[in-house]
Order: structure tokens, then C-alpha cells, then sequence
């Protein structure tokens, strides 16, 4: 199998899958029965996991250079331009994706990662990738966002219990759910301003 590579904004996440071909070829050894003469051949079954590894650095001025100033979220206005720079725009009408930024105790951004890409209506999230890459890249915080291809910003019931929950867990793992934000091409709805009620109060 091969190597999969995904983009954690300045940072990358490597996959490795184990047990491919050359791996079980490296580990059959070779056994001999000497009573019958016949040879035999075994595999090393011992259980291989799968590793993900997540590699994220700040830039830093070289010589003569300044440094990168890291963006810092605020509120959710600062989540939305910040967003907004990473989405592509030639899509957020067609599918949804789900994203998430990792943020310090500074609640400066460490990296983004899209976690899941779904169809027009929907997209599948899985609570423990998006935990495991926080806490991978030792993050305090996080914040979350999705598009509605439909352009319409009022939350599903599936938007208001992935909410619930990443909020529920982030509580049990001391790492901060800020915000959860749904995006169309030209507005946005953020949850911890309407104080996670799921209630939106904009025009449809």
C-alpha cells in the first residue's frame, strides 16, 4: 500500500498503513522439518497498527527577515476571514467538507485539516479523527466549520448533535470547542454566538 499525505494547513499528517506485501516477505521465516524432510514456510502474525503522524512548526524570520505573525482567533469573525482564505471557493456550492483548526492556549492557529468531504447535503464526522489530530498536535483548543452547499445557514438537527458532542468530549479531554461555524459563499453562522442553541436568527 501506499504512503497518504494531507495538508494540515503549515503542517502535514502522514499515514502509514502497515502490513503490505513487503512487510510480510520481510517477516516469513523459513522453518525445516527434518523428520519428513519437508520444508515449510511461515508468517509472522503479529498485529501491525496503523500510525498517524502529525508534524506542524511555526515560521520563523530568517536573517534579515521577520517572522510570520502567527493569526490568532478572537471571535468568530476573525474564524470566518481565517476560513475563508483556506476554502476553496470553486466548491463550497457543490459538497460539504468539515474543518478544523488547532489553536494553542494563545488561541494562536497551529494548522487546519480537512477532515471530511461529503456529497450537496451532507458529510460524515467522526468526533475521534478530529480529537485525534488536536491531540496529536497538542492543541488547547479547537474550532470547527462546514459549508451549506444550499447556501441556507439554519442548522440541522445533524449540525446541532456533532455540536453537542464535540462539545461534550473536548469538556472530558480539557481541549476547548471555541466555535462551530457554517459557511456559504458570502455569509455564516457560528454557534457560540447564538450560545450553542442551534437557533438561527438570520433571513433564510
Amino acid at each position: 500500500m501506499k504512503r497518504r499525505q494531507d495538508d494540515v494547513g503549515k503542517s502535514s499528517t502522514d499515514v502509514l498503513t502497515a502490513g503490505t506485501v513487503s512487510d510480510r516477505k520481510r517477516n516469513t521465516r523459513t522453518m525445516m522439518n527434518t523428520k519428513n524432510g519437508i520444508q515449510l514456510e511461515s508468517i509472522d502474525r503479529t498485529p501491525r497498527l496503523a500510525e498517524l503522524k502529525v508534524s506542524y512548526r511555526r515560521r520563523r524570520g530568517s536573517r534579515g527577515k521577520t517572522a510570520e505573525r502567527p493569526y490568532v482567533i478572537v471571535d468568530s469573525k476573525s474564524c470566518e476571514i481565517y476560513l475563508r482564505q483556506i476554502w476553496n471557493k470553486d466548491t463550497i456550492e457543490l459538497r460539504e467538507v468539515f474543518i478544523v483548526l488547532c489553536l494553542n492556549c494563545a488561541n494562536e492557529v497551529l494548522g487546519w485539516i480537512n477532515i471530511a468531504s461529503g456529497g450537496i447535503s451532507a458529510t460524515v464526522v467522526d468526533p475521534r479523527l478530529i480529537f485525534g489530530v488536536a491531540l496529536q498536535t497538542a492543541s488547547t483548543s479547537i474550532v470547527v466549520a462546514h459549508n451549506h452547499p444550499s447556501g441556507l445557514l439554519r442548522p440541522s438537527h445533524q449540525d446541532i448533535t456533532i455540536t453537542k458532542e464535540l462539545r461534550a468530549a473536548g469538556e472530558m479531554l480539557a481541549i476547548t470547542l471555541h466555535d462551530h461555524l457554517i459557511v456559504t459563499r458570502d455569509r455564516y453562522y457560528s454557534f457560540a454566538d447564538m450560545g450553542w442553541t442551534g437557533v438561527s436568527s438570520v433571513l433564510e
